[in-house]
């Protein structure tokens, strides 16, 4: 256990709530893996209990964060029959005394080289002739650390936050870039909008009881990062963060 009794009474608040954020940004890391693999995750969850085999499945699962081996050069671990089951409500129309359809969300054997960042059905021939014909600005934004590449059909619509007009949001994504390759530039701050702005609160919150200086710049920098996708400052604010601060 950490020792944090020489932590200012602020800034052992501020670890509490940054702990929270960092639980908040571990969902963005699950989907970020593999599309269905939140689904895999409550699914294994739910069933953790039905054998101590399915409990030993899922406390594995909690260590890879996924179905593939970290020892074992990212191979599947589990089975087909360890699938996820969905429910396809909006495939067919309601039928009275029928849940729906169910499927199984499979998983590929070997853990997918793009993960969730591109459309599962994108080769790399496919985005390097897309990205061939970007302005370099898009180019550099295509294969930038804060951006996910999608077809308009799973994002724009499918994912638009409810809150925002269509016309925002094609402000805010790189709609220039979807042309007859049909792919589209989602930033972070659109793609996984509603985890990040739980956790840029969290992160507000932690900034405002800090009582370290550089501490609670960094803290409040990094919440205004998530919202913003623009992580110059927060990075600025971790360079200069002054460990001696903390010091009673």
């Amino acid at each position: 256990m950490a020792e944090l009794s020489g932590l200012h009474p602020g800034d052992r608040e501020a670890l509490i709530l940054t702990v929270k954020a960092a639980k908040v940004l571990d969902c963005i890391f699950y989907q970020q893996v593999w599309s269905s693999n939140l689904e895999l995750k409550n699914w294994l969850e739910q069933h953790s209990e039905d054998s101590e085999l399915d409990k030993v499945k899922f406390n594995y699962y909690l260590i890879n964060k996924s179905p593939w081996s970290c020892l074992d050069d990212n191979e599947a671990f589990l089975s087909t029959a360890d699938s996820a089951v969905k429910l396809a409500k909006e495939a067919l129309k309601p039928v009275s005394g029928w849940e729906g359809l169910k499927f199984k969300t499979a998983f590929p054997q070997s853990k997918p080289q793009g993960a969730n960042f591109y459309p599962s059905d994108m080769d790399r021939q496919e985005f390097d002739l897309w990205k061939s014909t970007l302005p370099k600005d898009q180019q550099d934004s295509a294969v930038g650390y804060f951006s996910v590449i999608r077809r308009p059909k799973d994002s724009l619509f499918n994912y638009m936050p409810s809150h925002m007009e269509l016309s925002t949001v094609n402000q805010l994504c790189d709609v220039k870039s979807f042309n007859a390759h049909n792919l589209l530039i989602v930033p972070y701050s659109i793609e996984y909008e509603s985890y990040l702005k739980d956790a840029a609160g969290l992160l507000h919150k932690a900034g405002n009881v800090a009582n370290t200086p550089s501490l609670k710049r960094l803290l409040k920098a990094k919440g205004d990062a998530f919202l913003s996708n623009d992580y110059y400052e927060s990075d600025i604010a971790w360079m200069e963060l002054v460990f001696t601060e903390w010091e009673p």
